[in-house]
């Protein structure tokens, strides 16, 4: 069972919405913990340690199946705005 850890940092805006950066993907926690050691003195990151956070992952398993409940609006992983596709929006398959 091959598991990975998924390192992000998420710190609050002035308008109260999150800003998430997707730092790396990594073989094992103490790789993970390592990046957090280099990327942390970073500006940014620096002003806001306590926002990283590491998720262990395993490979080839859906991680969420509870299907989406209702339209939001969020940014994307490249910071570009999506909106989340509610069940009954989408088209017939």
């Amino acid at each position: 069972m091959t598991r990975v850890y998924v390192l992000q940092h998420v710190h609050s805006l002035d308008d109260g919405a999150e800003d998430v950066k997707m730092i790396g993907v990594y073989s094992s926690r103490a790789n993970a913990q390592a990046a957090i050691t280099r990327v942390g003195q970073a500006p940014g990151f620096s002003e806001a340690p306590a926002g990283f956070h590491i998720d262990e992952y395993q490979v080839d398993k859906d991680q969420w199946v509870e299907g989406i409940r209702r339209s939001q609006t969020h940014d994307g992983p490249c910071g570009d705005r999506r909106r989340t596709i509610a069940a009954a929006d989408r088209p017939p398959e």
